[in-house]
């Protein structure tokens, strides 16, 4: 539809929310800029059209972000050009003082700022004429601090200090004033440390909020209480938020900080102290509503909820709840093992449950206790025979209108030296002491299964429950185990002959021996190969099998043991991850392949010997933080061509670090903006772990 039909009104709500800042964005007073990440600029949209840029402007100039000086040159020419630009400014954010282009000139255009948002960690040479006109003219309802930088304390910073201070005491508009987040290691905190500001923040009239964050380990753990109950006392109808990273527990598990900062309080002003995260929720005891006297009161001990609810309804509402108690918002991928978690006193995984929360609550009652149960077998996880037994128990006991071998979605069984009381002369399986194959062979519906410390009669037990299985990770004992001797017996792949639905293998079997059985059609879905220790025989075995779906092939010893696996088996494979041994011929049995991960002992010449016409995305996972390994990146960035690689589209830095520059200084130092110009310049992305590339900054202009 031709826009010229749409009235202004309709157009401007259009375009206002790319045009618009949000206000959490704009008054984030954290340490590093939450707009060092944009990933594009909001002026594109009034690029469309001469309509939408009329239109669109006032919106555009509403919220203004300053983080560079090119930035702040390009607002200085705008401005100039055309003063009327300024009235539409409401919120401005600087995130340095860019003297030389933020003049008295620029700020005396901005007559109706609201909100103004600015750091006081600035350099000795920085001109501070603009921001002094700022905060003389100015009548702002809110001051926002931000960007704080205990290293730069010097006499300009000393001087925007007092500056600011002297606006506070004359104040009669400023409602709401926010001190900057002292990051992870802030020692320096205006809030306490700043004795005239406070002082002027105490008597400023009109001053309804402020916001802080303290230092919870301080030597002076007073200086904060006795600021707040300044601030408090001086007016009536005033308020306090304290950032604080939530929860703050005591050693014996309970929330002290924020208990035992309102004890000490004045009667009367706690209720005027909000804890809220840095991230934005309140505290619980801010928010809660008032408790209801109608129901408070109300104390029958006989009373049972859904009392008139069948006993199958109750268990499957309870079970539904106390999942919600029990399970852990994200489960750990590997377990870290503390001096409160007893190893082997669980059966079920302490890595997705809460194993203190579930105990308790499966002592609370026998309703609680039939609810949970099938909750928490859905996934297991043994270690000693003690736990597999009270397991094989529960199958048999458990309510008959129950399955609960049908609930488990992942087992996680780990066979350590003697802990099924293993005899050490019997070093093939612990069968003796439980029935493996007999509960095995009612968990029909387990989707992730992990298997450590394996045995090798295990294998022939592995067809009991197989058919659902989507991954499968096998691990054996470490070298020297007395079970992990050499076996005599190689393992046929006919174990594996029920596995039609996995997905992703997982095997590090160094001293297990394979041999091809009468089906060689195992595995008919298998996507995802991860080796890591296995004995030569069984890439062998495995280039024998048909493996139609292989997509993804990750190895970690020499490819010499897998040439023959790659050349019989290589033609579906479109990701490989490894660590060195490949060559030219590797990439010839591969003639799909489309993305090429790398760790730590490859060296970069590597890639400048090898061609590959559908290589797309090269993942590089070597440390960023050392000069060493940063040379190997800059190698990599400018040998890659795209004669030898001509549909290489991104290269991705997989550590999980931050590589690019968020700040202006920063961005002259950093070595990643030069390199992703250089890739660039052959029509390749530089990613980081996140997927972000990187995006260029306004450059300065020549003055004509």
């Amino acid at each position: 539809m031709d826009n010229s039909k749409f009235p202004d009104e309709l157009i401007k709500e259009m375009l206002s929310p790319p045009l618009l800042v949000p206000d959490a964005l704009f008054a984030d007073t954290g340490p590093v800029s939450p707009f060092a990440k944009a990933t594009s600029s909001a002026s594109d949209v009034l690029l469309v059209c001469k309509r939408w840029m009329r239109v669109g402007t006032p919106a555009l100039y509403e919220t203004v972000i300053i983080r560079s000086t090119a930035q702040a040159q390009a607002l200085e020419m705008a401005l100039t050009r055309n003063p009327e630009f300024g009235r539409f400014v409401k919120k401005l954010r600087l995130e340095g003082v860019y003297g030389e282009y933020i003049t008295s000139k620029i700020i005396a255009t901005m007559t109706r700022v609201t909100d103004f948002c600015f750091t006081l960690s600035i350099y000795s040479a920085d001109k501070l004429a603009g921001m002094t006109k700022a905060l003389d003219m100015f009548e702002p309802k809110r001051i926002v601090l931000t960007l704080n930088d205990p290293k730069r304390r010097n006499s300009q910073n000393r001087t925007l200090i007092k500056k600011l201070t002297a606006h506070v005491k004359a104040s009669e508009k400023l409602e709401y004033f926010s001190f900057p987040r002292l990051g992870n290691h802030g020692v320096y905190n205006e809030f306490t440390d700043e004795r005239d500001l406070a002082s002027a923040l105490v008597d400023c009239s009109s001053l309804l909020t402020v916001e802080a964050q303290p230092r919870v380990y301080s030597y002076n753990p007073s200086a904060t209480r006795n600021a707040v109950v300044a601030l408090l006392e001086k007016k009536p109808a005033r308020k306090i938020i304290l950032l604080i990273s939530s929860p703050y527990y005591g050693y014996d598990g309970s929330l002290n900080y924020e208990a035992s900062f309102k004890k000490d309080l004045p009667v009367g002003l706690a209720s005027r102290v909000i804890f809220r995260d840095p991230k934005g929720s309140s505290s619980a005891a801010a928010i809660s509503a008032p408790e209801d006297s109608s129901t408070a009161t109300v104390s029958n001990p006989f009373f049972i909820p859904m009392s008139n609810a069948s006993p199958e309804v109750r268990a499957k509402v309870w079970s539904r709840v106390l999942s919600f108690a029990v399970e852990k918002p994200t489960p750990v991928s590997s377990l870290t093992m503390h001096w409160y978690q007893p190893r082997g006193s669980t059966w079920f995984d302490y890595n997705r449950f809460d194993y203190q929360m579930a105990g308790s609550l499966l002592h609370v009652s026998r309703a609680f206790y039939q609810a949970l149960i099938p909750v928490l077998f859905r996934h297991l996880r043994f270690d000693r025979a003690s736990t597999f037994r009270t397991c094989e128990r529960l199958l048999k006991s458990f309510d008959d209108a129950v399955s609960l071998g049908l609930l488990v979605e992942t087992l996680d069984l780990c066979w350590s030296d003697g802990s099924f009381d293993v005899r050490p002369d019997d070093d093939d399986t612990p069968s003796h002491a439980v029935d493996v194959e007999s509960v095995l062979s009612q968990l029909t519906n387990v989707q992730t299964a992990l298997f450590s410390g394996i045995r090798p009669s295990t294998y022939a037990n592995l067809s009991s429950f197989g058919s659902s299985v989507r991954t499968l990770h096998l691990q054996g004992f470490a070298h020297g185990c007395f079970f992990a001797v050499s076996w005599a017996t190689p393992i046929s792949l006919d174990v594996f002959t029920e596995f039609n639905a996995l997905k992703e293998l997982d095997i590090d079997q160094e001293h297990v021996k394979f041999v091809v059985g009468s089906n060689t059609d195992v595995f008919p879905s298998l996507e995802v190969l991860k080796v890591h220790r296995v004995h030569g025989s069984f890439f062998t075995s495995l280039a024998k099998t048909s493996l139609p779906n292989l997509k993804r092939f990750e190895i970690s010893v020499g490819f010499k043991k897998s040439e023959t696996f790659i050349k019989q088996r290589g033609k579906t494979i479109t990701t490989l991850v490894t660590t060195t041994g490949f060559d030219q011929s590797t990439f010839n049995s591969m003639p799909s392949l489309q993305t090429l991960d790398l760790f730590d002992e490859v060296q970069p010449m590597a890639l400048n010997k090898l061609n590959h016409d559908k290589l797309e995305r090269l993942s590089l996972h070597w440390d960023t933080s050392r000069g060493k390994w940063l040379d190997r990146y800059k190698v990599t960035t400018s040998i890659l061509s795209t004669k030898n690689f001509p549909a290489l589209k991104e290269v991705m830095v997989s550590q999980k670090r931050e590589i690019w520059p968020s700040t202006e200084r920063d961005i002259k130092k950093s070595p990643w903006p030069e390199m992703a110009v250089t890739l660039a310049e052959k029509n390749i992305t530089l990613l980081d772990h996140t997927g972000r590339s990187w995006r260029p900054r306004l450059q300065l202009q020549q003055q004509q």
